[in-house]
C-alpha cells in the first residue's frame, strides 16, 4: 500500500500530464475534462491522506469537550472547513483506521471496505462519512 503523500504526487503528476497547468480557457473539452477529473482525484487523495491526521489530532483532545472541541475548530480553520466538514473528516477517519485492542494487538478498520474504497482515491471523503453514518445507524438494527 502506497502512503497518503504518494498518492498526493502521483495526483499531482496526472494533473500536470492532463494540462493542469495551462489557463482553463486554452483546454480542449476534452483537456477540461481530464483536468477536471485529475482535479478529483487530487481532492480525494489529499482528504484521505488528512483523515488519520484529523482523526489523531481530535483523539488528542480532551474528550470532555465533545462536537465543539479544540481539535475540530482547529481543523476547520486550518483547513477552511465548517465544524461540520471537519466532524466528517475525523468520524471518517475513525471508522477507517486501524484499531488497536487493550493489548495492543492491531484490528481491521470498523468498515475496512469503506478504508479500502478512500484509500484507493475511489471514494471522497464526503461520500464516505455518508456512508459510515448510514452504517452506524443500521448497525443498531442489524448485524
Amino acid at each position: 500500500m502506497i502512503s497518503g503523500l504518494a498518492h498526493i504526487i502521483q495526483a499531482l503528476s496526472a494533473l500536470r500530464d492532463a494540462g493542469g497547468d495551462r489557463p482553463a480557457e486554452a483546454l480542449s473539452p476534452g483537456e477540461l475534462i481530464a483536468v477536471n477529473a485529475a482535479f478529483g482525484l487530487l481532492r480525494r487523495s489529499v482528504e484521505v491522506a488528512h483523515a488519520p491526521v484529523a482523526t489523531e489530532i481530535a483523539r488528542q483532545s480532551r474528550p470532555a469537550l465533545g462536537r465543539d472541541s479544540l481539535a475540530k475548530k482547529q481543523i476547520a480553520a486550518t483547513t477552511g472547513t465548517s465544524m461540520g466538514d471537519a466532524i466528517r473528516l475525523v468520524a471518517v477517519g475513525e471508522a477507517t483506521a486501524l484499531q488497536m485492542t487493550i493489548d495492543g494487538v492491531a484490528k481491521p478498520a470498523k468498515y475496512p471496505h469503506v478504508a479500502a474504497a478512500i484509500a484507493s482515491g475511489g471514494l471522497s471523503v464526503a461520500l464516505a462519512g455518508t456512508i459510515i453514518h448510514m452504517l452506524d445507524r443500521v448497525a443498531v438494527r442489524a448485524d
